[in-house]
C-alpha cells in the first residue's frame, strides 16, 4: 500500500468544498459541524480522488487533533468520534477496496487507525459488524471488501483484526470459496493480499498453514495452460464480463501465494498438545519457492513480491548458501536495492536478505551453552541440537565475500568505510528505512579478529581525510535494530557481519595512496575531464566589462554586507553538504504522478527547498516507448539532414518540432503536471500565470558504451550578474542575508534577461528543467547529475568573484580566511561567451565530489525536475546495456517575455527556421520526412495554446 503525504489540509476548507458554503463562513462553524460536513462529502459518490484524499486527511487531522491535549480544541463539543456512525464508518471502510486507487487507500488507512483510536470499544464493534456482515452477504463484491479491510487494517490493529480473522469457520471456509470451479480473479487476490497480513500474528499464521496450504499450493504449481488446452472442451470459456471466471491463476496471484508459502515454512512452531495436524502438509519445498523467487527477480512486475519471499525463504540455510552462490541473483539483488526509493517494502526487504546472507551465529558463553544443551534435552531431542554446518563462520565467511563482490559496498554509500559518530544509532525499522539503507552492514562487533582491525594503524590508509589519530573511526560498537510489527517471526534484526568488515579492509588495506574509491550514485573523487576554471592572468584578457558589474554590486550593496553573506552561506553549506554527502541520491524526493497533485505543504516545501524531483509514471510505458521508436524512425529517415552532439556521431538531437516531440510536450498529463510544477512559485503581482507554454527543446537517444564530457555542472550565465533585473532577483543575498532568498518569486524572476549573452543561456524563464524518459537508465548509464540544494548553492556561486581562495590549501574551507576582491572582474568558471561551469577547485565549499549526485533510476515514462537555479550536468559515462533517450521538456509558466518568445517561435515553427535559442543549430524540418507540423499537437485548445498559437 502507498503510504499517503502527510497531512496537511485545512478541515474548515474542506468542509466548504463538500457542503457548498464559502470557506469563510465554514471557518465559523463548529468542530461538530466540520466533521458532519466531512462526512457527508465522503457520502457523495462520483468525486476525484484527490478530493477525497483531501477529505478523508482533513478527517484524520480532526481526529487526532481530538486525541491530543495540545491540539484538542477549546471549544466545548462532545467527543467527536460519537458523530460518526455505523453508516459513516461503512463509508470510511469502503476507501479501503483493494479496487480504490493507491492513494485513496492509504488516507484511509490512516483516517481508520485514527478513528479506531478515537472511538475505542465502539469503533471495534462498528469494525466487527462490518466485516461479518460482508462476509455473510457471501457476494464477490463483499468478499473483496472484506478481505481489502482486513489487509489494510492488519498491521494497525493486529489484535483486533486477529480477533475477526479467527472467528470460528472463518478460515476454514477460504479453501472451500477458493476452490470453486467458476470464482473471481479479485477476490482470490484479496484473499491473499488478507492472508500475507495475517501471517505477522502467530495463531493466524497457524490457521492459515493448517486450511489454506493445500490451495495455496495449488495455485503456485498451476501451470498456465496452453492454445491447445484452453480450446479443449474440458475448458470452460469465460463467463459475463470476466469478472468471474474459470480457476486459472495469474502472475501476480501466483507469486502472492507464493510468499505466503514462504512465510508459513520460514518458521516452524511444533503443534499445541492435543491439537488437530493442519489438512494438507506441505509439498512445496522452501528451495522451491526461492528457485521461483530467484526467477521473478528480473521482473519489474514481480520484483516486490520476489524480494519479500526471499527475506522470508532466506533465513533458511540451504537457501541461503544457494543465494550466496548465485553471483547473477547477487548482482541482480544489488541492482534491485540500488534502484528502490529509500523509504520502501523493496529496501527493507533487500536488505534483510543481505542481512540473513552475512549474519555470524552469535558467540555463546560457557553457561548459555550449557542452556542451550538443557534445553534440548528439555523437548526431548535425541541429541543435543546442534547448528546447523551451513551456519557456521567458514561458510558465512565465504557469503560475505561473495556479497562484496558482487558490489554491495558502494550501493549502501558508506563514507569511505567510516561510520560517523551521528550516525551510530539504534533504529527501528518503521521510522528510519534511510537509515537502514544507508547503514545496514555497519553494526555491533565481538569478533576478536575484528578489534584487531579496528587497533590497527590505519594512516597510510586514504579514505579521503576521515582519518582520527592515524587511526580509521570504524565507529563501534554500533546496533542497528529492525523490529516489526510481527509477533514471533522474530523480524528482529541485529546486524552481525563482523568479517564481512574483516575481508572487506583487507581487500583495501594495502592499495597505493593515490586510489581513491568512487561511489554510485556520486561523481566521486575520480573527477571526470571536465575544466575546473582555476584563475590565470590571461583569463582577465576576457573578462571585458565584468569589473563594471562587480562594481555596481558593491557600490549599491557594500562590501560588508557581501562579507557577511560569503560567511554565512559558507557555513550554512557545511550542514547542507554534509547531508548530502551521507544520503546521496535518497535526498531527491521522488513522488508518484497522482501523488504530486495531492501533497500537503510540508511536500511542497520539501520539493522547493532540493529543488528537484522525481515525478513517476507521468506518461504511461507504452505510449513513452512508442515516442522512443517513433524518434529513433524519423533521425534514421531524416539522417542526411539531422544534425546534432557530437557532430561526428550524434545523439543529443538538433531537431526541436518532430511529430512526437510535438505530442509530448501537449500530452495531457504532460501539460498538467507542468501547470503544477510552476504553481510552486508564487507572483502577488498577478502578472504572470502558472498556464504552461511549450518550449521548444531536441531530445536525446545516447547509445550505450558512450563517454560524454561536454555537459559539466553548470549552471546560467554571466547574466545573473550584468543584468540589473536579474541582479536584483537575488538582493537578499547582496544584501547580507542569503537566508532569506525566495529561489521561487516569480513576480521578481519573470522579466530578467537570462539570456542576456546568446548562446550561453536560454531567454526563456524555464521554471523547472525536466527530462521525460523514454527508456530505463540509472547512475553511471548516462543520467543526470544534479546539486539538490537551490538557495544557498546560487547564493555561494554569485559571492565566490567577489573573494580569493587563502594561500594555505588547508585553509581553503575557512571562509573566513578568504580575501574580499571586488576588481578583478573574474567570475570563476564563466565570462560572456560561455555558461557558468562549476568545479570542485574553483567552488571547493560546494563540495561537488560527494555532493553531485545521480538522480534516481528512471523507468520509462518517468520525468524529474529540476529549478532553474540549480547545479546539473550529465554523467560522462554510459555503462548501461541499451540507450537512454529522454525528451527536453521544461515547466514554463506564462509571462510576459516568455509570451513574446513563443509568438517568435511559432513563427519560426511556420517558417521551418529553428528556435531563437537555437538558431545556429538545426535545419528546416519542414523538409524532413514524416514532419506534420501543427498536426502534431494534442490536447485540443490547451495544446495549441501551451504551444503559442492562441496567444
Amino acid at each position: 500500500m502507498a503510504s499517503p503525504p502527510e497531512a496537511g489540509f485545512d478541515p474548515a476548507v474542506l468542509a466548504s468544498s463538500s457542503s457548498g458554503l464559502p470557506p469563510d463562513q465554514t471557518k465559523n462553524v463548529s468542530l461538530e459541524d466540520q466533521t458532519l460536513l466531512l462526512l457527508a462529502g465522503l457520502m457523495e459518490a462520483g468525486q476525484e480522488d484527490e478530493h477525497t484524499c483531501k477529505q478523508l486527511s482533513a478527517l484524520t487531522k480532526i481526529l487526532n487533533d481530538e486525541a491530543s491535549e495540545e491540539a484538542r480544541s477549546k471549544e466545548p463539543h462532545r467527543p467527536l468520534c460519537q458523530l460518526i456512525d455505523a453508516d459513516s464508518v461503512e463509508t470510511i471502510l469502503g476507501f479501503l477496496d483493494m479496487r480504490q486507487a493507491l492513494t485513496v487507500r492509504g488516507f484511509a488507512t490512516l483516517t481508520t487507525s485514527a478513528y479506531l483510536k478515537a472511538a475505542g470499544d465502539k469503533g471495534v464493534e462498528y469494525l466487527s459488524q462490518f466485516f461479518y456482515s460482508r462476509v455473510r452477504k457471501a457476494t464477490y463484491d463483499d468478499f473483496i471488501l472484506a478481505f481489502s479491510v482486513a489487509a489494510s487494517i492488519f498491521p494497525v490493529v493486529p489484535d483486533i483484526t486477529a480477533e475477526l480473522f479467527l472467528s470460528e469457520g472463518f478460515v476454514p471456509s477460504l479453501g472451500s470459496l477458493m476452490k470453486r470451479k467458476w470464482k473471481s480473479k479479485k477476490v482470490e487476490q484479496a484473499a491473499l493480499e488478507m492472508l500475507n497480513a495475517a501471517c505477522m500474528n502467530t495463531p493466524c499464521r497457524e490457521a492459515v498453514k493448517k486450511y489454506c496450504t493445500e490451495w495455496l499450493e495449488e495455485i503456485v504449481n498451476f501451470v498456465p495452460p496452453t492454445h491447445a488446452d484452453v480450446s479443449s472442451p474440458e475448458i470452460h470459456p469465460v463467463v459475463d464480463d470476466g469478472s468471474i471466471q474459470q480457476r486459472t491463476h495469474s502472475e501476480p496471484v501466483r507469486n502472492l501465494a507464493a510468499v505466503v508459502l514462504a512465510k508459513l515454512q520460514a518458521v516452524s512452531s511444533p503443534p499445541n498438545p492435543g491439537e488437530e495436524e493442519r489438512i494438507q502438509p506441505a509439498t512445496t519445498s522452501m528451495e522451491e519457492l526461492s528457485n521461483m523467487f530467484k526467477n521473478m527477480l528480473s521482473s519489474k512486475g514481480s520484483q516486490q513480491s520476489s524480494i519479500e519471499g526471499l527475506a522470508y525463504a532466506s533465513l533458511q540455510p540451504k537457501v541461503k548458501e544457494k543465494l550466496a552462490t548465485d553471483p547473477t541473483f547477487l548482482k541482480n539483488l544489488i541492482n534491485a536495492l540500488n534502484d528502490a526509493p529509500a523509504k520502501s517494502p523493496a529496501t527493507y526487504g533487500a536488505l534483510s536478505i543481505l542481512v540473513n546472507l552475512t549474519s555470524y551465529m552469535p558467540a555463546l558463553s560457557e553457561e548459555q551453552k550449557r542452556i542451550s544443551q538443557l534445553k534440548a534435552y528439555a523437548n526431548a531431542a535425541k541429541d543435543p541440537t546442534k547448528p546447523n554446518p551451513l551456519s557456521d563462520d567458514e561458510h558465512v565467511s565465504k557469503r560475505c565475500q561473495a556479497v562484496f563482490d558482487a558490489g554491495i559496498i558502494p550501493v549502501l554509500k558508506l563514507e569511505g568505510g567510516v561510520v560517523k559518530p551521528e550516525n551510530r544509532l539504534k533504529i527501528p525499522y518503521k521510522n528510519q528505512t534511510s537509515d537502514l539503507r544507508l547503514r545496514s552492514f555497519l553494526e555491533l562487533s565481538t569478533n576478536t579478529t575484528l578489534e584487531k582491525e579496528r587497533r590497527r594503524d590505519w594512516s597510510r590508509t586514504k579514505w579521503g581525510g576521515a582519518t582520527q589519530g592515524g587511526r580509521s573511526d570504524l565507529g563501534f560498537p554500533l546496533a542497528i535494530v529492525s523490529q516489526s510489527d510481527s509477533d514471533d517471526l522474530d523480524a528482529r534484526i541485529v546486524l552481525t557481519v563482523s568479517k564481512y568488515f574483516h575481508c572487506y579492509f583487507e581487500k583495501f588495506s594495502n592499495f597505493e595512496p593515490e586510489l581513491e574509491i568512487k561511489m554510485p550514485g556520486r561523481v566521486g573523487a575520480r573527477w571526470p575531464p571536465w575544466p575546473q576554471l582555476l584563475f590565470h592572468p590571461k583569463m582577465l584578457e576576457k573578462r571585458e566589462d565584468g569589473e563594471e558589474y562587480e562594481k555596481m554590486i558593491l557600490e549599491e550593496y557594500g562590501a560588508e554586507a557581501l562579507k557577511k553573506s560569503w560567511v554565512e552561506t559558507c557555513k550554512e553549506l557545511e550542514k547542507v553538504t554534509e547531508d548530502i554527502s551521507i544520503n546521496g541520491t535518497s535526498v531527491i524526493p521522488v513522488l508518484e504522478f497522482e501523488e504530486f497533485f495531492i501533497a500537503s505543504e510540508s511536500k511542497k516545501e520539501e520539493l522547493k527547498e532540493r529543488g528537484c524531483f522525481v515525478v513517476r509514471g507521468a506518461v504511461p510505458k507504452g505510449e513513452a516507448t512508442k515516442w522512443y521508436h517513433d524518434l529513433k524512425g524519423y533521425v534514421a529517415d531524416n539522417k542526411e539532414s539531422v544534425t546534432g552532439m557530437p557532430a561526428e556521431t550524434p545523439f543529443m538531437f538538433n531537431v526541436y518540432h518532430s511529430p512526437t516531440q510535438q505530442a509530448a510536450r501537449s500530452y495531457p498529463n504532460s501539460l498538467k503536471l507542468q501547470r503544477g510544477i510552476n504553481q510552486l512559485w508564487h507572483d502577488e503581482t498577478n502578472t504572470t500565470s502558472p498556464e504552461p507554454l511549450s518550449y521548444a527543446d531536441g531530445f536525446r537517444i545516447r547509445p550505450e558504451k558512450t563517454e560524454f564530457n561536454s555537459l559539466p555542472p553548470h549552471i546560467g550565465s554571466l547574466s545573473r550578474w550584468a543584468d540589473p533585473a536579474y541582479r536584483y532577483v537575488y538582493h537578499k543575498i547582496w544584501s547580507g542575508t542569503p537566508l532569506e532568498h525566495d529561489p521561487y518569486d516569480l513576480a521578481l524572476r519573470a522579466p530578467a534577461k537570462s539570456g542576456l549573452f546568446p548562446g550561453t543561456s536560454s531567454k526563456v524563464l524555464r521554471a523547472f528543467q525536466g527530462w521525460t524518459a523514454l527508456t530505463e537508465a540509472g547512475p553511471g548509464e548516462g543520467s543526470l547529475l544534479l546539486y539538490p540544494n537551490v538557495k544557498l548553492a546560487i547564493a555561494y556561486v554569485l559571492l565566490r568573484p567577489f573573494f580569493d581562495a587563502p594561500e594555505k590549501e588547508e585553509d581553503a574551507m575557512d571562509a573566513s580566511k578568504w580575501t574580499f576582491n571586488a576588481e578583478r572582474g573574474w567570475y570563476p568558471g564563466t565570462w560572456k561567451a560561455l555558461p557558468q561551469i562549476v568545479s570542485p577547485k574553483s567552488h571547493p565549499h560546494l563540495r561537488l565530489e560527494e555532493c553531485l549526485v545521480s538522480i534516481p533510476r528512471m523507468e520509462v515514462g518517468d520525468t524529474v525536475w529540476w529549478h532553474a537555479d540549480m547545479i546539473h550536468g550529465v554523467d560522462p559515462e554510459h555503462n548501461g546495456t541499451h540507450d537512454s533517450s529522454v525528451l527536453y521538456i521544461a515547466a514554463v509558466p506564462t509571462t510576459p517575455d516568455n509570451v513574446e518568445y513563443m509568438k517568435g517561435q511559432v513563427a519560426d515553427f511556420t517558417a521551418g527556421v529553428p528556435p531563437e535559442d537555437f538558431r545556429k543549430n538545426g535545419t528546416d524540418e519542414t523538409k524532413f520526412k514524416g514532419y506534420m507540423g501543427e498536426a502534431g499537437i494534442l490536447n485540443g485548445e490547451k495544446g495549441r495554446r501551451a504551444a503559442g498559437f492562441e496567444l
